[in-house]
């Protein structure tokens, strides 16, 4: 796999309280739920707390399969 494109995901906390955020990708963050199930995604930082009224920058990164 290579990686292609990247995009920038902007999550905004409108609440007063701190929100965490945690990126479930397979193999990284959580356990495949198959032998050969493969992230076609991966996220820049893959955990953060978004502190009230403000946001966070993500990179996401999708991967292209070599077929």
């Amino acid at each position: 796999m290579s990686t292609s494109d990247k995009q920038i995901v902007t999550l905004c906390n409108r609440t007063s309280q701190k929100v965490s955020v945690v990126w479930m990708v397979p193999g990284e963050t959580r356990l495949p739920c198959t032998a050969d199930e493969q992230a076609l995604f991966s996220v820049y930082p893959v955990q953060c707390d978004i502190k009230p009224r403000s946001s966070v920058e993500f990179t996401v990164s999708f991967r292209r399969s070599e077929e």
